[in-house]
């Protein structure tokens, strides 16, 4: 027998879409802040019992009951003719009214489901027993938005500098899967195209993020001025920097 019909739904796309399955492992997407802070997702399940009516034989014997459509209760049913009293003969059988003929019922239970914190791609968690006849198992996927990775335990993307800045220093809100991260950073070098700045414990598991510095030549010549100040920023004896440069 086939295990039964799931659905997963999936707040965490765009547009709620709901994804049916006909599987013992249900997969969920879960964001990387959600990976890694831990979350709660909800599950519907289409839980399938036997029919009470037929116990599960699909046919029943619909002599005693009337009419086999209405069940005689329907004045303008039109199987009986309204009469109500279109008994069948002793010993026929009908398909079963309540279940359709199907053998069974289906009913939607909703459960949730607890993912702990640090946990990765492929993280399974079970469903109780009582939820379905069927061992259930939920997969947690990990979802990375593009340009952005993980290496290990650490979370890589990119960060966009401007030729000003690789050569002053950076002071940058990024936009992460992890939240806003602010990056400072004003060495004793400046930075060229291909350093990759650490910023510590925003990767997975306590890993640290880290963005390969892409410097942004500029489309026009730059004016004196402007680099002569970017040099005066440069070793500023204040400014205390967030990430280093591996």
């Amino acid at each position: 027998r086939s295990p039964p019909e799931a659905s997963v739904s999936n707040p965490s796309q765009s547009g709620g879409t709901t994804k049916v399955l006909n599987s013992k492992v249900l997969p969920i997407s879960i964001s990387v802040l959600e990976s890694m802070q831990g979350c709660s997702k909800e599950i519907k399940l289409n839980r399938v019992v036997v029919c009470s009516e037929c116990r599960g034989q699909k046919n029943v014997n619909m002599s005693s009951k009337g009419c086999a459509v209405c069940g005689g209760t329907d004045p303008t049913c039109r199987h009986c003719g309204g009469s109500m009293d279109a008994f069948l003969n002793s010993g026929e059988m009908v398909k079963c009214p309540k279940c359709k003929g199907k053998g069974s019922l289906s009913s939607i239970v909703h459960q949730r489901v607890k993912f702990p914190p640090n946990i990765s791609s492929g993280f399974k968690a079970k469903l109780p027993a009582s939820i379905s006849k069927y061992p259930v198992v939920v997969r947690a996927d990990v979802v990375i938005p593009m340009g952005w990775a993980r290496v290990g335990n650490d979370l890589v993307g990119e960060l966009r500098v401007s030729l000003e800045d690789a050569l002053s220093g950076v002071h940058e809100t990024v936009h992460s899967p992890v939240g806003d991260v602010e990056v400072v950073y004003y060495g004793e070098s400046p930075l060229q195209q291909g350093d990759v700045l650490a910023v510590p414990h925003r990767g997975f598991c306590g890993g640290d993020m880290r963005l390969r510095v892409h410097v942004v030549w500029p489309t026009r010549v730059v004016h004196k001025d402007s680099l002569h100040v970017a040099l005066q920023r440069m070793h500023h004896p204040s400014i205390r920097s967030t990430c280093s440069k591996l």
